[in-house]
Protein backbone atom coordinates (compact mmCIF):
# COMPACT_ATOMS: atom_id res chain seq x y z
CA UNK A 1 0.00 0.00 0.00
CA UNK A 2 1.34 3.40 -0.27
CA UNK A 3 2.67 5.69 2.72
CA UNK A 4 0.32 7.90 4.29
CA UNK A 5 1.54 11.08 3.19
CA UNK A 6 1.57 9.86 -0.94
CA UNK A 7 0.33 12.58 -2.97
CA UNK A 8 -2.04 11.63 -6.12
CA UNK A 9 -0.72 12.39 -9.41
CA UNK A 10 -3.19 14.99 -10.22
CA UNK A 11 -2.14 16.50 -6.50
CA UNK A 12 2.10 16.23 -7.89
CA UNK A 13 0.87 17.99 -11.13
CA UNK A 14 -0.88 20.94 -9.21
CA UNK A 15 2.03 21.63 -6.67
CA UNK A 16 4.21 22.19 -10.26
CA UNK A 17 2.30 24.46 -11.65
CA UNK A 18 2.27 26.40 -8.34
CA UNK A 19 6.06 26.02 -8.45
CA UNK A 20 6.28 26.91 -11.97
CA UNK A 21 4.23 30.01 -11.28
CA UNK A 22 6.71 30.97 -8.54
CA UNK A 23 10.11 30.94 -10.25
CA UNK A 24 8.32 33.40 -13.02
CA UNK A 25 6.92 35.60 -10.71
CA UNK A 26 10.45 35.57 -9.28
CA UNK A 27 12.48 35.76 -12.97
CA UNK A 28 9.47 38.83 -13.60
CA UNK A 29 11.22 40.65 -10.10
CA UNK A 30 14.71 40.17 -11.05
CA UNK A 31 14.30 42.10 -14.69
CA UNK A 32 12.13 44.99 -13.09
CA UNK A 33 15.83 45.95 -11.56
CA UNK A 34 16.84 48.93 -13.09
CA UNK A 35 20.32 47.81 -13.38
CA UNK A 36 19.53 44.64 -14.85
CA UNK A 37 16.94 45.81 -17.75
CA UNK A 38 17.66 47.79 -20.96
CA UNK A 39 18.92 51.33 -20.81
CA UNK A 40 16.50 53.61 -21.39
CA UNK A 41 17.59 56.51 -23.12
CA UNK A 42 15.10 59.32 -21.37
CA UNK A 43 16.75 62.24 -23.37
CA UNK A 44 16.38 61.04 -26.95
CA UNK A 45 12.13 61.92 -26.13
CA UNK A 46 13.20 65.76 -25.98
CA UNK A 47 14.57 67.70 -28.83
CA UNK A 48 15.30 71.26 -28.85
CA UNK A 49 12.91 73.67 -30.96
CA UNK A 50 13.63 76.60 -33.12
CA UNK A 51 13.49 78.91 -29.61
CA UNK A 52 16.07 76.96 -28.27
CA UNK A 53 13.50 75.40 -25.55
CA UNK A 54 13.23 71.02 -25.25
CA UNK A 55 9.94 70.08 -26.57
CA UNK A 56 9.17 66.52 -26.45
CA UNK A 57 9.35 64.85 -29.81
CA UNK A 58 6.01 63.71 -30.43
CA UNK A 59 4.21 66.98 -29.86
CA UNK A 60 7.34 68.38 -32.52
CA UNK A 61 5.54 65.53 -35.16
CA UNK A 62 2.36 66.71 -34.52
CA UNK A 63 3.19 69.94 -35.18
CA UNK A 64 4.93 68.98 -38.15
CA UNK A 65 1.67 66.90 -39.57
CA UNK A 66 0.06 70.08 -39.07
CA UNK A 67 2.04 72.21 -41.24
CA UNK A 68 0.74 69.89 -44.39
CA UNK A 69 -2.57 71.40 -44.17
CA UNK A 70 -1.68 75.15 -42.77
CA UNK A 71 -0.56 76.00 -46.70
CA UNK A 72 -4.32 75.44 -47.37
CA UNK A 73 -5.73 78.75 -48.66
CA UNK A 74 -9.07 79.78 -46.23
CA UNK A 75 -9.63 82.66 -48.86
CA UNK A 76 -12.62 82.92 -51.01
CA UNK A 77 -10.65 82.88 -54.58
CA UNK A 78 -11.88 82.22 -57.37
CA UNK A 79 -11.15 78.00 -58.61
CA UNK A 80 -11.90 75.80 -61.38
CA UNK A 81 -14.61 73.56 -60.44
CA UNK A 82 -14.16 71.56 -63.41
CA UNK A 83 -11.17 70.58 -64.30
CA UNK A 84 -9.60 68.86 -66.99
CA UNK A 85 -5.95 67.17 -66.09
CA UNK A 86 -3.19 65.26 -68.43
CA UNK A 87 -0.95 63.00 -66.07
CA UNK A 88 2.52 62.72 -68.06
CA UNK A 89 4.27 59.95 -66.03
CA UNK A 90 8.03 59.62 -67.05
CA UNK A 91 8.67 55.59 -67.62
CA UNK A 92 12.39 55.90 -69.31
CA UNK A 93 15.52 54.47 -67.91
CA UNK A 94 16.49 57.11 -65.38
CA UNK A 95 13.23 55.41 -63.21
CA UNK A 96 14.87 52.28 -62.93
CA UNK A 97 16.91 53.67 -59.65
CA UNK A 98 15.74 52.29 -56.40
CA UNK A 99 16.01 55.79 -54.25
CA UNK A 100 11.85 55.34 -53.71
CA UNK A 101 11.21 51.73 -52.67
CA UNK A 102 10.92 49.22 -54.41
CA UNK A 103 11.83 51.41 -57.50
CA UNK A 104 10.63 54.72 -58.83
CA UNK A 105 8.21 53.06 -61.39
CA UNK A 106 6.60 51.19 -58.97
CA UNK A 107 6.05 53.83 -56.57
CA UNK A 108 4.74 56.27 -59.26
CA UNK A 109 2.17 53.76 -60.79
CA UNK A 110 1.02 52.58 -57.00
CA UNK A 111 0.87 56.50 -55.96
CA UNK A 112 -0.88 57.24 -58.88
CA UNK A 113 -3.48 54.75 -58.41
CA UNK A 114 -4.22 56.55 -54.90
CA UNK A 115 -4.25 60.08 -56.67
CA UNK A 116 -6.19 59.18 -59.15
CA UNK A 117 -8.89 57.81 -56.39
CA UNK A 118 -8.67 60.93 -54.34
CA UNK A 119 -8.91 63.11 -57.64
CA UNK A 120 -11.98 61.97 -58.37
CA UNK A 121 -13.09 62.14 -54.60
CA UNK A 122 -12.10 66.32 -54.27
CA UNK A 123 -13.12 66.73 -58.30
CA UNK A 124 -16.28 64.08 -59.10
CA UNK A 125 -17.24 66.17 -62.30
CA UNK A 126 -14.01 66.59 -63.88
CA UNK A 127 -12.17 64.18 -66.08
CA UNK A 128 -8.59 63.21 -66.02
CA UNK A 129 -6.48 61.52 -68.52
CA UNK A 130 -2.91 59.72 -68.40
CA UNK A 131 0.40 59.82 -70.91
CA UNK A 132 3.14 57.82 -70.55
CA UNK A 133 6.57 59.13 -71.57
CA UNK A 134 9.69 56.24 -72.62
CA UNK A 135 11.91 56.04 -75.56
CA UNK A 136 11.67 59.27 -76.75
CA UNK A 137 8.46 59.01 -77.06
CA UNK A 138 4.79 59.65 -75.14
CA UNK A 139 1.84 56.79 -75.17
CA UNK A 140 -1.69 58.21 -74.67
CA UNK A 141 -2.83 55.53 -71.90
CA UNK A 142 -6.29 57.01 -71.41
CA UNK A 143 -8.18 59.42 -72.83
CA UNK A 144 -9.78 62.50 -70.59
CA UNK A 145 -12.93 60.68 -68.69
CA UNK A 146 -14.28 60.65 -65.06
CA UNK A 147 -14.24 57.13 -64.51
CA UNK A 148 -11.81 56.10 -61.80
CA UNK A 149 -11.90 52.30 -61.99
CA UNK A 150 -11.23 52.32 -65.75
CA UNK A 151 -8.17 54.52 -65.19
CA UNK A 152 -6.88 52.56 -62.65
CA UNK A 153 -7.12 49.09 -64.40
CA UNK A 154 -5.71 50.46 -67.94
CA UNK A 155 -2.37 52.08 -65.91
CA UNK A 156 -1.60 48.77 -64.31
CA UNK A 157 -1.96 46.80 -67.57
CA UNK A 158 0.30 49.06 -69.64
CA UNK A 159 2.66 49.84 -66.79
CA UNK A 160 3.33 45.63 -66.31
CA UNK A 161 5.60 45.26 -69.43
CA UNK A 162 7.26 48.92 -68.89
CA UNK A 163 8.42 48.16 -64.94
CA UNK A 164 10.29 45.03 -65.84
CA UNK A 165 12.07 46.01 -68.63
CA UNK A 166 15.09 47.60 -67.63
CA UNK A 167 15.48 49.86 -71.12
CA UNK A 168 13.60 52.80 -71.80
CA UNK A 169 15.69 55.20 -73.38
CA UNK A 170 15.33 58.74 -72.89
CA UNK A 171 12.31 60.98 -71.60
CA UNK A 172 10.83 63.70 -74.50
CA UNK A 173 9.07 66.61 -73.15
CA UNK A 174 8.14 68.36 -75.58
CA UNK A 175 6.37 64.99 -77.23
CA UNK A 176 4.28 64.25 -74.28
CA UNK A 177 3.11 67.43 -73.89
CA UNK A 178 2.14 68.13 -77.40
CA UNK A 179 -0.10 65.27 -77.07
CA UNK A 180 -1.61 66.51 -74.00
CA UNK A 181 -2.13 69.49 -75.29
CA UNK A 182 -4.08 68.50 -78.66
CA UNK A 183 -6.55 67.22 -76.52
CA UNK A 184 -6.80 69.81 -74.06
CA UNK A 185 -6.94 72.64 -77.09
CA UNK A 186 -10.82 71.70 -77.41
CA UNK A 187 -11.81 71.79 -73.58
CA UNK A 188 -15.07 74.19 -73.08
CA UNK A 189 -13.32 77.48 -72.24
CA UNK A 190 -15.09 76.80 -69.03
CA UNK A 191 -12.51 74.29 -67.84
CA UNK A 192 -9.50 74.34 -66.23
CA UNK A 193 -6.78 72.91 -68.23
CA UNK A 194 -3.83 71.27 -66.71
CA UNK A 195 -0.93 68.78 -67.09
CA UNK A 196 0.57 67.08 -63.93
CA UNK A 197 4.03 65.66 -65.39
CA UNK A 198 6.06 63.10 -62.80
CA UNK A 199 9.85 63.14 -63.77
CA UNK A 200 13.05 61.59 -62.61
CA UNK A 201 14.68 62.57 -65.60
CA UNK A 202 17.97 64.99 -65.63
CA UNK A 203 17.52 65.73 -69.54
CA UNK A 204 15.18 65.64 -72.28
CA UNK A 205 16.19 65.17 -75.77
CA UNK A 206 13.11 66.50 -77.98
CA UNK A 207 12.77 67.08 -81.29
CA UNK A 208 12.42 70.83 -81.88
CA UNK A 209 12.14 74.08 -79.67
CA UNK A 210 10.61 73.43 -76.14
CA UNK A 211 10.44 77.21 -75.94
CA UNK A 212 8.20 77.62 -78.88
CA UNK A 213 5.91 74.80 -77.17
CA UNK A 214 5.71 76.78 -73.41
CA UNK A 215 4.52 79.85 -75.68
CA UNK A 216 1.95 77.55 -77.37
CA UNK A 217 0.99 76.17 -74.15
CA UNK A 218 0.63 79.52 -72.03
CA UNK A 219 -1.50 80.69 -75.04
CA UNK A 220 -3.88 78.20 -74.47
CA UNK A 221 -3.91 78.77 -70.94
CA UNK A 222 -2.97 75.45 -70.20
CA UNK A 223 -1.15 75.22 -66.76
CA UNK A 224 1.70 72.52 -66.17
CA UNK A 225 2.98 71.47 -63.21
CA UNK A 226 6.09 69.30 -62.25
CA UNK A 227 7.26 67.36 -59.50
CA UNK A 228 11.08 66.02 -59.52
CA UNK A 229 11.79 63.12 -58.24
CA UNK A 230 15.73 63.55 -58.78
CA UNK A 231 17.24 67.30 -58.53
CA UNK A 232 15.70 70.59 -59.70
CA UNK A 233 16.47 71.17 -63.75
CA UNK A 234 16.20 74.49 -65.26
CA UNK A 235 13.67 73.61 -68.35
CA UNK A 236 11.02 72.28 -65.91
CA UNK A 237 11.40 74.71 -63.23
CA UNK A 238 10.73 77.38 -66.71
CA UNK A 239 7.98 75.42 -67.77
CA UNK A 240 6.35 75.66 -64.65
CA UNK A 241 7.12 79.23 -64.28
CA UNK A 242 5.88 79.84 -67.76
CA UNK A 243 2.91 78.76 -67.72
CA UNK A 244 1.96 79.96 -64.14
CA UNK A 245 2.24 76.07 -62.81
CA UNK A 246 3.84 74.58 -59.33
CA UNK A 247 7.63 73.08 -59.31
CA UNK A 248 8.46 70.73 -56.75
CA UNK A 249 11.62 68.23 -55.92
CA UNK A 250 10.83 65.56 -53.26
CA UNK A 251 13.05 64.91 -50.08
CA UNK A 252 11.43 61.30 -49.67
CA UNK A 253 8.78 59.11 -50.03
CA UNK A 254 6.76 60.84 -47.63
CA UNK A 255 7.41 64.46 -49.04
CA UNK A 256 6.28 62.73 -52.34
CA UNK A 257 2.90 61.91 -51.27
CA UNK A 258 2.22 65.23 -49.76
CA UNK A 259 3.01 67.00 -52.89
CA UNK A 260 1.56 64.47 -55.14
CA UNK A 261 -1.59 64.38 -53.75
CA UNK A 262 -1.62 68.22 -52.89
CA UNK A 263 -3.04 68.65 -56.74
CA UNK A 264 -5.59 67.13 -56.12
CA UNK A 265 -7.47 70.64 -54.96
CA UNK A 266 -8.17 73.02 -57.23
CA UNK A 267 -5.64 75.98 -58.45
CA UNK A 268 -6.76 79.37 -57.51
CA UNK A 269 -7.42 80.93 -60.98
CA UNK A 270 -5.05 83.43 -62.00
CA UNK A 271 -5.71 87.08 -64.02
CA UNK A 272 -3.77 84.95 -66.79
CA UNK A 273 -5.40 81.92 -67.23
CA UNK A 274 -9.05 83.07 -66.10
CA UNK A 275 -11.46 81.25 -67.40
CA UNK A 276 -15.19 81.88 -69.18
CA UNK A 277 -18.13 81.94 -67.36
CA UNK A 278 -20.56 79.74 -68.82
CA UNK A 279 -23.92 78.00 -68.17
CA UNK A 280 -23.26 74.24 -68.59
CA UNK A 281 -26.31 72.43 -69.08
CA UNK A 282 -26.82 68.95 -66.17
CA UNK A 283 -28.72 66.12 -65.77
CA UNK A 284 -29.61 64.87 -62.40
CA UNK A 285 -30.45 61.37 -63.57
CA UNK A 286 -32.67 58.44 -61.19
CA UNK A 287 -31.17 54.77 -61.13
CA UNK A 288 -34.01 52.64 -62.89
CA UNK A 289 -33.80 48.58 -62.13
CA UNK A 290 -36.07 46.86 -64.68
CA UNK A 291 -36.87 43.11 -65.41
CA UNK A 292 -35.63 43.05 -69.05
CA UNK A 293 -31.95 43.78 -69.95
CA UNK A 294 -30.97 47.27 -72.02
CA UNK A 295 -28.03 48.30 -73.83
CA UNK A 296 -25.51 50.51 -71.91
CA UNK A 297 -24.34 53.44 -73.50
CA UNK A 298 -20.75 53.38 -72.39
CA UNK A 299 -20.42 50.31 -72.30
CA UNK A 300 -21.89 48.97 -75.13
CA UNK A 301 -23.35 45.91 -72.74
CA UNK A 302 -26.71 44.76 -71.47
CA UNK A 303 -27.82 45.41 -68.18
CA UNK A 304 -30.75 45.66 -65.99
CA UNK A 305 -29.90 48.52 -63.91
CA UNK A 306 -28.31 52.13 -64.68
CA UNK A 307 -29.30 55.73 -64.80
CA UNK A 308 -31.75 56.95 -67.41
CA UNK A 309 -30.86 60.53 -69.04
CA UNK A 310 -33.66 62.74 -68.65
CA UNK A 311 -33.06 64.33 -72.19
CA UNK A 312 -32.77 60.99 -74.61
CA UNK A 313 -33.64 58.13 -72.03
CA UNK A 314 -30.18 56.98 -73.00
CA UNK A 315 -28.88 54.66 -70.49
CA UNK A 316 -25.33 54.73 -68.19
CA UNK A 317 -23.84 52.74 -65.82
CA UNK A 318 -21.77 54.82 -63.72
CA UNK A 319 -22.26 58.83 -62.38
CA UNK A 320 -20.41 61.38 -63.10
CA UNK A 321 -20.29 60.86 -67.63
CA UNK A 322 -21.24 62.78 -70.63
CA UNK A 323 -24.26 61.14 -72.06
CA UNK A 324 -23.08 59.69 -74.89
CA UNK A 325 -25.75 60.15 -77.16
CA UNK A 326 -26.79 63.69 -76.33
CA UNK A 327 -23.77 64.71 -74.57
CA UNK A 328 -25.08 66.74 -71.43
CA UNK A 329 -23.44 66.15 -68.25
CA UNK A 330 -24.97 63.50 -65.54
CA UNK A 331 -24.26 64.22 -62.11
CA UNK A 332 -25.95 63.79 -58.45
CA UNK A 333 -26.30 66.41 -56.31
CA UNK A 334 -23.75 64.93 -53.68
CA UNK A 335 -21.22 65.38 -56.43
CA UNK A 336 -21.90 69.68 -56.62
CA UNK A 337 -21.72 69.62 -53.34
CA UNK A 338 -18.49 68.47 -53.21
CA UNK A 339 -16.51 70.53 -55.91
CA UNK A 340 -17.91 73.61 -53.72
CA UNK A 341 -15.93 72.33 -50.19
CA UNK A 342 -13.33 74.46 -52.00
CA UNK A 343 -14.82 77.53 -52.65
CA UNK A 344 -16.06 77.83 -48.98
CA UNK A 345 -12.92 75.95 -47.03
CA UNK A 346 -12.65 75.37 -43.47
CA UNK A 347 -10.61 77.92 -41.39
CA UNK A 348 -7.79 77.24 -40.01
CA UNK A 349 -7.04 76.33 -36.44
CA UNK A 350 -5.62 77.78 -33.61
CA UNK A 351 -3.22 76.30 -31.22
CA UNK A 352 -3.64 76.09 -27.73
CA UNK A 353 -0.04 77.33 -26.35
CA UNK A 354 0.64 76.30 -23.07
CA UNK A 355 3.52 78.68 -22.75
CA UNK A 356 1.00 81.91 -22.90
CA UNK A 357 -2.52 80.08 -20.48
CA UNK A 358 -2.03 80.03 -16.85
CA UNK A 359 -2.58 76.57 -16.41
CA UNK A 360 -3.11 73.44 -18.46
CA UNK A 361 -5.96 72.55 -20.29
CA UNK A 362 -7.56 69.28 -19.90
CA UNK A 363 -10.80 68.05 -21.85
CA UNK A 364 -12.36 65.57 -24.57
CA UNK A 365 -12.17 66.16 -28.23
CA UNK A 366 -14.99 67.26 -29.87
CA UNK A 367 -15.14 65.00 -32.56
CA UNK A 368 -13.30 61.65 -31.33
CA UNK A 369 -13.92 62.10 -27.42
CA UNK A 370 -10.48 61.55 -26.52
CA UNK A 371 -8.69 62.68 -23.65
CA UNK A 372 -6.89 66.18 -24.19
CA UNK A 373 -4.23 67.70 -21.68
CA UNK A 374 -1.79 70.50 -23.27
CA UNK A 375 1.14 68.72 -21.20
CA UNK A 376 1.04 65.85 -23.28
CA UNK A 377 -0.23 66.32 -26.32
CA UNK A 378 -1.50 69.48 -28.93
CA UNK A 379 -4.67 70.73 -28.63
CA UNK A 380 -6.86 72.98 -31.51
CA UNK A 381 -9.54 75.05 -31.59
CA UNK A 382 -11.85 76.17 -34.18
CA UNK A 383 -11.53 80.16 -34.39
CA UNK A 384 -15.84 79.99 -34.98
CA UNK A 385 -17.31 77.77 -32.74
CA UNK A 386 -14.44 77.60 -30.35
CA UNK A 387 -14.60 73.86 -29.91
CA UNK A 388 -11.07 71.80 -29.24
CA UNK A 389 -9.91 68.77 -31.47
CA UNK A 390 -7.08 66.72 -31.55
CA UNK A 391 -4.80 66.81 -34.06
CA UNK A 392 -5.89 63.47 -36.07
CA UNK A 393 -9.36 64.99 -35.98
CA UNK A 394 -7.55 68.54 -37.38
CA UNK A 395 -6.03 66.81 -40.38
CA UNK A 396 -9.36 64.80 -40.69
CA UNK A 397 -11.59 67.89 -40.78
CA UNK A 398 -9.51 70.04 -43.50
CA UNK A 399 -8.30 67.21 -45.67
CA UNK A 400 -11.88 65.10 -45.94
CA UNK A 401 -14.45 66.01 -43.71
CA UNK A 402 -14.26 69.58 -45.39
CA UNK A 403 -17.02 70.91 -42.42
CA UNK A 404 -16.16 72.12 -38.52
CA UNK A 405 -18.47 69.30 -36.66
CA UNK A 406 -18.79 72.05 -34.13
CA UNK A 407 -20.16 74.40 -36.39
CA UNK A 408 -22.39 72.31 -37.90
CA UNK A 409 -23.83 71.14 -34.32
CA UNK A 410 -24.71 74.97 -33.34
CA UNK A 411 -26.78 75.35 -36.33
Amino acid sequence: PPPPNAMSSAAVFERLKEIEAIINESDDEAETNTWEGEIKKTWESLKENRKGQLEEIHIMKQRERRKRIRTVETENVERGMVRYLFLILDYSRAMNVRDLKPTRKIAIRDLTCSFIKEYFSQNPISQLGIIVGFDKIGGKVTELSGNPNQQIAKLKKITEDLISSTEGGDFSLQNTLDMASSSLRHIPPYGSREVLVIQGSLNTCDPGDIFQTMEYLRNCKIRVSVISLGAQTYIFKKLSQATHGRYDVIKDSNDFTDKYLAHTKPYAITQDMKVQRKWIRMAFPKKSTTNYPSLCRCHKEWKTSGYICPKCKAQSCELPTDCQVCGRTMVLSSHLARCYHHLLPVPQFNEINKELSDSKWTGECFSCQLELDTSNSLVVTCPKCHKHFCVPCDLYIHKSLHNCPGCLATL
